[in-house]
């Protein structure tokens, strides 16, 4: 029985890379405000710093968890790469033996 709470890899990358990107324009907002700094006070700039770097943090977090992401999804391609060369050279191994037609 498959557990439903096994999500495929490729799902995974997708939703960090959803993620990343929903907050790379995080990032551009806060930066915008940021330069506009003579519309906030003093209270407002740090807070909006602080959250700048809440999200930077978040980034390269999901980034992390993106290149372990890569890293499962290349060892499960690799797995199947491996299962197809097997295959064939048992095939062919199996044909030189028994001959092509009885």
């Amino acid at each position: 029985m498959a557990n439903k709470n096994v999500v495929s890899h490729m799902k995974e990358i997708t939703r960090s890379q959803q993620e990343i990107e929903h907050k790379l324009q995080r990032v551009e907002e806060l930066r915008k405000r940021l330069r506009a700094r003579t519309e906030l006070t003093a209270d407002e700039s740090d807070k909006l710093e602080a959250e700048l770097e809440d999200v930077k943090k978040g980034i390269l977090d999901n980034e992390a968890k993106l290149k372990s992401y890569y890293g499962e999804n290349r060892k499960s391609f690799m797995f199947a790469v491996m299962l197809m060369f097997f295959s064939f050279l048992f095939y062919g191994l199996y044909l030189m033996v028994y001959g092509h037609g009885r």
